[in-house]
């Protein structure tokens, strides 16, 4: 998990984009070569637009990976590991504000950390200002035509159920 507070960044594609590209990096390298495939719900703000999809189709050119697909879930019916991580971690925020106000952005690294009750603890990473990108000037600089598929008809995004990008 990757962790930042309010002051020091928003929740936007540019942070969004710039954690699944961390990721994508650590994993490219422990294991080059492979077919990526990831899932999230359909939120434009934050993963389905042309900033992370510069994103990716910068990542799937410069790091060791064959392919990035990103499918979208649907509206109203998206459930995944995900949203279980984050009840487990929301019980031991609510039970800890029981006992006392929570004061700095480290204790809430601590809780986070220890919210599971068995099994390994969850890895928390803290990002600072400035390992975020900036993917809207990556994106300006990549400059993905999104508005036509490989057939040349209109696409729009909001109705983009998948998306795969190949090396070149």
């Amino acid at each position: 998990m990757l962790f930042w507070h309010e002051g020091l960044a928003k929740r936007g594609a540019n942070e969004i984009g710039t954690c699944v590209y961390k990721f994508l990096e650590e994993l490219s390298h422990k294991q080059p070569d492979k077919d990526i495939i990831l899932y999230s719900d359909n939120c434009c703000g934050q993963q389905k637009n042309k900033f992370v999809f510069g994103m990716y189709y910068y990542a799937v050119n410069t790091l060791p990976i064959k392919s990035i697909t990103h499918k979208f879930l649907i509206r109203g019916h998206t459930q995944n590991k995900a949203d279980s991580v984050h009840s487990v971690i929301e019980k031991n925020i609510k039970r800890a504000k029981k006992a006392g106000p929570i004061y700095s952005p480290v204790e809430y690294i601590s809780l986070i950390r220890n919210a599971k009750k068995s099994g390994d603890k969850f890895i928390v990473k803290e990002m600072n200002f400035d390992l975020f990108f900036d993917l809207k000037l990556l994106a300006d600089e990549v400059n993905l035509n999104l508005n036509k598929d490989i057939e040349r008809n209109n696409v729009k995004l909001s109705e983009m159920k998948a998306i795969k990008f190949t090396k070149r």
